[in-house]
């Protein structure tokens, strides 16, 4: 899928990307059934997350990122992949209470902590994406679905833009699948 993606145009890149998606929603309807979900089938997403950060020349402007669950911070995906993103729970349970609230005011008092690293809040719009950023470090940004929240790390150097289309992207994805 990803040979096809890159030789695509971006109608057909849109159109492959959402077809892979919408594959899995046979496994997500059984995946939302259960009481706990299963992580590792989200893996995939945060591959095709880097995927769409990609750039004319094939550059990837996200190179970590992970999807965690909006009740609670459970991580959907697992640190199996190359991209993961691989914060602690405590870091990822006060970012999830935080879009679960729609109450930011801790971002502004104390950052953002992900993988042990403060991140400052540059903007939240609202109630549904946060951007964040360290100096000469990088930046996240964060998009929340009606049960999960998309994470991509930006590193320094690298699009932003690049980095916030696609965490919109996989988004927008779950959520049309219910997710």
């Amino acid at each position: 899928k990803i040979k096809e993606i890159k030789t695509s145009s971006n109608v057909e890149k849109a159109s492959l990307f959402l077809s892979s998606i919408k594959q899995d929603s046979v496994l997500l309807d059984q995946l939302r059934k259960k009481e706990h979900w299963l992580p590792m089938s989200f893996d995939s997403y945060i591959n095709d997350l880097v995927t769409q950060s990609k750039d004319t020349s094939g550059t990837a402007h996200v190179d970590r990122c992970c999807i965690i669950g909006l009740n609670g911070g459970a991580l959907w995906t697992t640190a199996a992949s190359p991209y993961a993103l691989k914060g602690s729970q405590t870091e990822f349970t006060n970012i999830a209470r935080a879009f679960k609230s729609k109450d930011f005011s801790d971002f502004v008092a104390f950052g953002i902590i992900v993988e042990e690293t403060k991140y400052y809040l540059l903007r939240e719009e609202g109630g549904k994406i946060v951007y964040a950023k360290k100096r000469e470090y990088g930046a996240l940004t964060m998009q929340v679905t009606k049960s999960a929240i998309v994470i991509g790390y930006c590193p320094e150097g690298g699009r932003h833009g690049n980095t916030n289309k696609a965490v919109a992207v996989v988004a927008e994805c779950l959520e049309s699948l219910g997710t």
